[in-house]
């Protein structure tokens, strides 16, 4: 039989390097509490005699750390950057909140709520409460994309940072948000299914929502290519704001056969013109956590929160502090939620009256 061939161990490190197995652990996980030379050392030492990690022992090691830290009470902290009255954000910003709140108490943590004023130039408040309560781990909140980089440049060093849904400095950061561009392709493949062919798409104005209309209009776009050209309804004109009367001239335009809204607002407008649904139109939404008897997509809100707490605490138990090298967007995928707004179609005839 064969000799089984040594494995390199941490002690086979630090015998090596002159220092202890724990300086060779931190070093290792990248702990800013080791000088970086140390730790570079450290690296180079255990490249060359082969060192691999264990990943049974490093997962265990993992979860002994998260338990660690749900004894001592350890705090995240929810940064949200002020939006002003808004119903809309306020219901995703409270089930943002839930979902992560449930999701950090099962992990051992708790979350502070912590707000940065409009045009806020200076966060020495927030960072002396962070350093206080011994906060490491942070998620954003900022839905308008108001926040600059210089706003929260310390996040860049001493903390694990992960934006929800999106943010001024969305690049910098790993971020967890909705799929918009999946989701739409759900859409339209439901209401296909649902025997509708001529699917408009009412969007929002060019000044409010351009993240959503750059997700979503490829998709819409695309899904028509495929289709017959009496099935091709065109946008409506993209223009900074249009008026209600525009949307009713292309409703009686192109009648299409039902018609997919990506916020709420556009609702309102749908409203002013008399428009009820599924009475006079059938009417799909994106985003029905926002208004629940309509029919649509669930973008699946709370997920996107209990999603981001995970990652969040993952990425403190791997010590993964300040900037990543690669930031990864993780994206959480919607699905078709039944409502009372999507008229069934018999006969091959959808209802509409308008």
């Amino acid at each position: 039989m064969g000799k089984i061939k040594h494995r390199t161990s941490m002690q086979d490190i630090a015998d090596r390097l002159g220092l202890h197995r724990a300086t060779i652990s931190l070093a290792l996980r990248d702990d800013p509490s080791i000088p970086e030379v140390t730790r570079q050392r450290v690296k180079d030492q255990a490249a060359a005699l082969g060192y691999i990690k264990n990943p049974y022992v490093s997962a265990w090691m993992q979860q002994v750390r998260s338990l660690e830290s749900a004894h001592m009470g350890a705090s995240l902290a929810l940064l949200k950057c002020e939006y002003g009255p808004s119903e809309t954000r306020a219901v995703i910003y409270n089930l943002l909140l839930d979902a992560a709140r449930h999701q950090a108490k099962s992990l051992g943590f708790s979350i502070t709520e912590l707000t940065i004023p409009p045009n806020e130039t200076s966060t020495a408040s927030i960072q002396r409460i962070l350093r206080a309560r011994g906060i490491s781990g942070v998620l954003i909140f900022d839905p308008l994309a108001l926040l600059n980089r210089r706003q929260i440049d310390f996040l860049e060093r001493d903390f694990a940072t992960v934006v929800l849904l999106r943010c001024g400095v969305v690049g910098l950061y790993n971020c967890v948000t909705v799929d918009l561009a999946h989701n739409m392709i759900v859409l339209l493949d439901a209401l296909e299914h649902r025997g509708f062919r001529r699917i408009g798409l009412v969007l929002p104005a060019k000044t409010t929502k351009p993240g959503i209309n750059r997700l979503v209009v490829p998709q819409y776009l695309y899904w028509q290519y495929n289709r017959p050209v009496n099935a091709c309804l065109p946008l409506l004109p993209c223009v900074d704001d249009y008026r209600d009367e525009d949307l009713r001239q292309w409703l009686e335009l192109h009648r299409p056969d039902v018609v997919i809204v990506c916020r709420p607002p556009n609702l309102e407008q749908l409203r002013k013109i008399g428009i009820k649904a599924p009475a006079d139109l059938s009417v799909a939404l994106m985003g029905t956590e926002i208004e629940t008897e309509y029919s649509g997509i669930c973008n699946n809100i709370g997920e996107v929160g209990k999603t981001a707490v995970s990652f969040l605490a993952q990425e403190i138990n791997l010590n993964h502090f300040g900037l990543p090298r690669a930031p990864v967007s993780v994206f959480i995928p919607g699905r078709w939620a039944d409502g009372a707004t999507v008229c069934p179609v018999e006969n091959g005839k959808p209802q509409t009256t308008f």
